[in-house]
């Protein structure tokens, strides 16, 4: 149980601390469809990852370390390992499409 609430509170604290970063305006709206579109308990797990996920990257690279180097320690801080593989693999889809570093996390996807 303390776990799970420790998760919890650091995954709450990482959703109040910092916006997510979009390419540009219509990727944001792009991001709010998706948000709309998995609002059910199969697919809440997609938008929750990515999120964090995007956060806990966008809190690296202002620390000034170098992308591929942040990538998969941030993906398991961010819960990975919590959620199925089609979500993992879909948040990945949704953040290349939208998030700031989209096409960094391309390449790193695809080397």
């Amino acid at each position: 149980m303390t776990v799970v609430y420790s998760l919890t509170s650091e995954f709450v604290k990482i959703d109040n601390c910092i916006d997510m970063n979009f390419k540009d305006s219509k990727a944001e709206i792009q991001w709010n469809t998706y948000v709309e579109l998995y609002d059910n308990i199969m697919c809440i797990g997609i938008i929750n990852f990515a999120r964090r996920w995007a956060k806990y990257m966008q809190i690296e690279l202002a620390k000034g370390k170098q992308f591929n180097s942040i990538v998969e320690d941030t993906s398991i801080k961010a819960g990975s390992s919590t959620i199925p593989d089609w979500q993992y693999s879909k948040a990945l889809s949704i953040l290349c499409e939208v998030w700031k570093h989209g096409t960094e996390l391309e390449q790193w996807k695809n080397k």
